[in-house]
């Protein structure tokens, strides 16, 4: 498998791949083997609707490698800064439950750099 370079901006969700798909980018931290789960999710705000939205959609994903820069505390998610995009994954069964985004990585589509 090929690598290709996705490019993204600070502070952006979603990066782009070279043939202009622009997919959502989701932090290895909260992977747990082919399980995602984010605690911190809030629905009802237009920046994770549209974030949800999009996996929902696409039902394709980027894993990135982060840098934790601060740990969560009870209601504050950790700070990110992003270190590296890994791959373009395939997801399933994603849904929200309470605060958690929650989905399955069902297939590794694309190496990236």
């Amino acid at each position: 498998m090929s690598r290709v370079e996705a490019k993204g901006s600070r502070g952006s969700w979603f990066a782009t791949l070279p043939d202009g798909t622009a997919l959502p980018c989701v932090h290895r931290h909260w992977r747990k083997g082919m399980d995602y789960d984010d605690p911190f999710a809030v629905p009802g705000d237009p920046i994770w609707d549209e974030f949800i939205a999009a996996i929902d959609r696409e039902r394709r994903v980027i894993l990135t490698d982060d840098e934790v820069l601060a740990e969560a505390t009870e209601h504050t998610p950790p700070s990110f800064r992003r270190k590296s995009y890994i791959a373009v994954f395939a997801v399933e069964g994603v849904r929200v439950e309470g605060r958690h985004l929650r989905f399955r990585f069902a297939d590794r589509l694309q190496e990236l750099m």
